[in-house]
């Protein structure tokens, strides 16, 4: 929502919410008066959506599909918007990544934007094989900046801001709703995969703006 209103993007404009699950960001846009187009391959989250979609009569059209492999009823160039919330941590590579950033330089009209939250790795830690299967186990699936620029290497797709999400959200949500669910903090700062000892876990979610060119 606070990029939305950085960027000044009208109501009416078309937007892509992609792993929508149950509405976090389809329900709230539309509410504003987006034109969202959701895509969720869970069924159970895309019948819980779709219920209230109905009961609201909210301009969102739900899509069961797998955005990375299904083909997509989706109109390229056509999103002035594209939001991509907590789906990378269940990636299993940089291969999925990149295959993501592919669709998002497609569907994205250019000039508009596409916000993907990711966990980012500190650019002087080196992971192993380890790390990275117990961080898909975790739903913690991490990438190294070296890994981001390559998933966005040559294609129309620029970094324009990169904030730390934990911080951003809990400066921006209201006080009573804080934290969002009782894992996220631990999760979101990478302590659900390397513990509370470390005062500053190496990977950390970061929410990741880039501007379709």
């Amino acid at each position: 929502m606070e990029s939305l209103r950085a960027l000044a993007v009208p109501p009416g404009a078309a937007i892509l919410d992609v792993g929508a699950g149950t509405g976090r960001n389809s329900l709230p846009l539309a509410r504003l008066g987006y034109a969202v187009d959701a895509v969720e391959p869970a069924p159970a989250l895309a019948d819980a959506l779709d219920a209230e979609v109905a009961r609201e009569a909210l301009a969102v059209r739900v899509i069961r599909a797998d955005a990375l492999r299904d083909e997509l009823p989706l109109q390229a160039a056509g999103y002035a918007f594209a939001v991509v919330a907590e789906v990378t941590s269940h990636f299993r590579g940089a291969g999925d990544l990149r295959a993501l950033f592919e669709r998002l330089a497609r569907l994205v009209a250019p000039g508009g934007h596409a916000l993907v939250s990711a966990f980012v790795s500190a650019p002087d830690y080196e992971p192993d094989a380890t790390a990275r299967e117990v961080a898909q186990v975790l739903w913690s699936t991490f990438f190294t900046p070296a890994e981001l620029d390559a998933a966005a290497s040559g294609l129309p797709l620029a970094l324009v801001s990169d904030d730390d999400a934990l911080a951003f959200e809990r400066a921006h949500l209201p006080e009573d709703a804080w934290p969002p669910t009782g894992w996220y903090e631990s999760w979101a700062s990478g302590q659900d995969l390397f513990g509370t000892d470390l005062v500053k876990p190496p990977v950390s979610l970061r929410w990741l703006l880039y501007r379709r060119d």
